[in-house]
């Protein structure tokens, strides 16, 4: 019986070994070439597997970046949702939130190209209930509308002002949020060479002009 287990213990290993030699080398082939650029062809030359192996694992190349947008986002809700529940009131929530995703977009340069490719479905896609959201990656099962729900809830605890509506406040910071560093992101070159200053120091200032219209002063 020992025997048996430790067959399928290798097995999973292995097969494990394969997907994330297969998202990994995609993710890499996806920044040297453009994702439009890359077929499965490239994905198995690069993994050094058969064409046919590829396709043991994954039925097409949308299901590998999927798969690929999916570990990058639960890795973000993972860190947004720990920072958020160790915040004790709404504005130390929504500082969470966005100091958060400021620090994804510094520490991994995957997250914001795919983010960039699939964050507009993925943010338009809450109408249709069963899309991708049952994606294996998809570890927390996080579906569009779950961070506004976290970051709403209890919103009015006096740390934030009592005339804001929650839901339309909520949405638009997330929005916000998510818009302005990823725009400030993709424009780093520019603000370096222009005002010898980085998207970090540009973001964070304009973060907390965000947080201060928040908070009950």
């Amino acid at each position: 019986m020992q025997g048996v287990s430790d067959m399928g213990n290798k097995y999973q290993n292995h097969y494990q070994i394969q997907i994330n030699n297969i998202l990994d080398q995609t993710q890499n082939l996806c920044i040297e070439k453009g994702i439009d650029n890359v077929s499965i062809v490239d994905i198995a030359r690069s993994c050094h597997i058969t064409r046919t192996t590829v396709y043991n694992y994954f039925d097409s190349k949308e299901d590998i970046l999927w798969a690929i947008f999916y570990r990058h986002q639960s890795s973000m809700y993972e860190k947004c949702v720990t920072a958020i529940k160790q915040a004790s009131t709404t504005y130390e929530k929504f500082q969470a939130y966005a100091y958060t995703t400021l620090s994804l977009y510094k520490e991994n340069i995957y997250y914001p190209i795919f983010m960039d490719i699939f964050g507009s479905i993925y943010m338009s896609a809450s109408a249709k209930k069963d899309y991708q959201w049952d994606n294996p990656y998809n570890e927390y099962q996080v579906k569009p509308g779950d961070m506004v729900a976290l970051l709403s809830e209890n919103f009015h605890d006096g740390s934030v002002k009592s005339t804001l509506d929650p839901k339309l406040s909520t949405v638009s910071f997330v929005y916000a949020i998510s818009s302005l560093i990823d725009f400030l992101y993709k424009s780093n070159e520019a603000i370096q060479t222009k005002y010898q200053l980085d998207f970090e120091s540009v973001a964070f200032t304009q973060i907390q002009w965000l947080l201060n219209e928040l908070k009950n002063k």
